[in-house]
């Protein structure tokens, strides 16, 4: 039983070895096919072509050392490239096209004797107006702010020009950039100041928004003007271009700042809140 077992043990012993032969035979590196793959890469450093052979001159006999009967092996310094190998050619690389950066718009500011104001360049447009001569509801160490673009109220105006009726031509409107001479702007000891927001995108025509603001008035007179030709050409007659211009505010549904939003418990009803236009034929109008 004993002899059994061991001459069991010796076979599975046996089969393990060969086992690990196998595997290892796989893994293992031939001297003679890793040297002619360093020769290979070699030949293709030095711009032999493959299956090309460089010569090897060899000395039989003493070698350096003074030992008979053991080749040296001279390798060559440098490997001749046949004519018929092709170089490379440099070439440039291909510029990336100019993008020209896109516009910013910027705060422009304000100062009256009655306003406070800031227009912004996108649109060319009151973002911001703030009453010098009326404190606010709830701060009385600010002054009350009529236009502002916050996220708890946010109410501005807006002004444009639109194609008249047969022209499908794109004219600047609040979504448009504008341009002004300065970004700065105070009345001063003055009488009056005149601001200027200027849009050439249509090629040919100039189109200008002109605020004007009055000493002692909240009035602000505001014209737009439409200057030059609309097809383009410098020197051409002056058309007449199709236009409406428009006059409008945008504002949330929030209540202003000293309003309640809900129903007075006592009439039932809110304080109006919206627009409302004076002129001197049928005075205040809602």
């Amino acid at each position: 039983m004993d002899t059994s077992r061991l001459i069991a043990i010796v076979l599975f012993a046996f089969s393990g070895l060969m086992l690990w032969e196998a595997w290892n035979k796989p893994l293992t590196t031939d001297p003679v096919q890793s040297a002619a793959a360093a020769k290979a890469i070699e030949n293709a450093a030095n711009g032999v072509p493959i299956g090309a052979t460089t010569a090897t001159p060899s000395v039989t006999g003493a070698n350096a050392s003074g030992v008979p009967g053991v080749t040296a092996l001279v390798v060559p310094t440098a490997a001749v490239v046949p004519a018929s190998v092709p170089t490379a050619v440099a070439t440039a690389a291909p510029t990336a096209p100019t993008v020209a950066a896109p516009q910013t718009s910027k705060r422009v500011k304000v100062k009256t004797d009655k306003f406070d104001l800031e227009f912004d360049t996108l649109g060319g447009d009151i973002r911001v107006a703030v009453l010098n001569e009326h404190k606010a509801t709830k701060d009385k160490a600010r002054n009350f702010p009529l236009l502002q673009e916050l996220d708890s109220h946010y109410f501005v105006s807006q002004i444009g020009v639109i194609s008249g009726a047969g022209n499908e031509l794109a004219l600047p409107n609040h979504l448009s950039f504008w341009s002004t001479a300065s970004t700065s702007y105070d009345m001063g000891t003055g009488d009056k100041l005149e601001v200027r927001f200027v849009n050439k995108d249509v090629p040919g025509l100039t189109a200008t928004k002109i605020y004007q603001f009055t000493r002692g008035k909240y009035d602000v007179d505001v014209t737009v003007e439409l200057v030059g030709s609309t097809d383009g050409v410098a020197g051409s007659p002056t058309k007449v271009v199709p236009s409406t211009a428009y006059f409008q505010f945008m504002r949330d549904d929030n209540a202003p700042e000293g309003e309640n939003s809900g129903s007075n418990p006592f009439t039932g009803v809110v304080t109006f809140t919206g627009p409302a236009v004076y002129t001197e034929l049928k005075k205040f109008q809602k």
